[in-house]
């Protein structure tokens, strides 16, 4: 491993219902409460071309996580840190290891 990337962006999207039709809370202006998130986060190696002459490029050596927004913050970042150290030697690469 040359360098590590660990990038982490959120998805927001709507809910119909969460346990069951008809659960979503009102705001107090009579709108739904039925916006959700989930957090993500990938781990990768670097990039490379799809295909020889591909314009299109994939990511090497990927890992994602995914959770919603019940999760916290800080149990989740443990998570990606604690996947990092068991499968990367840290000490030696710690300076190629970048967040965006």
């Amino acid at each position: 491993m040359d360098y590590l990337y660990i990038d982490a962006d959120e998805d927001h999207y709507h809910l119909q219902f969460k346990e069951q039709r008809g659960d979503l809370e009102y705001h107090d202006y009579g709108r739904k409460l039925n916006g959700a998130i989930n957090k993500i986060i990938y781990v990768f190696e670097g990039i490379e071309p799809e295909a020889p002459r591909s314009k299109r490029n994939r990511l090497v050596g990927t890992h994602y996580f995914c959770r919603g927004d019940e999760q916290d913050n800080k149990e989740l970042w443990k998570e990606v840190f604690d996947y990092v150290e068991a499968t990367y030697d840290v000490e030696k690469n710690k300076e190629n290891i970048y967040k965006c």
